[in-house]
């Protein structure tokens, strides 16, 4: 979980008004991979708290996968 933070923290500390993600794309989808895994572990343990904190990221990682990889602006 801490890779993933990473990522989501420096989409939104972006130092300009365009940032090229092409190594948080990269991230992200590597991220997606564990995301899964830990949920399925999740809710085989009935940890459904977690469980849903891991539905929340794989949004967040999946969005951030699919996205270009130079944002701008309001993209960031």
């Amino acid at each position: 979980m801490a890779s993933s933070l990473i990522v989501l923290a420096e989409i939104e500390n972006a130092p300009g008004r365009t940032m090229d993600i092409s190594r948080q794309r990269q991230s992200a989808e590597q991220l997606l991979d564990d995301d899964r895994l830990y949920k399925q572990t999740a809710s085989g343990t009935q940890k459904a708290q977690m469980s849903q904190l891991l539905n929340d990221l794989e949004e967040f990682l999946f969005e951030i996968a699919h996205r270009p990889a130079q944002l701008n602006g309001p993209q960031l």
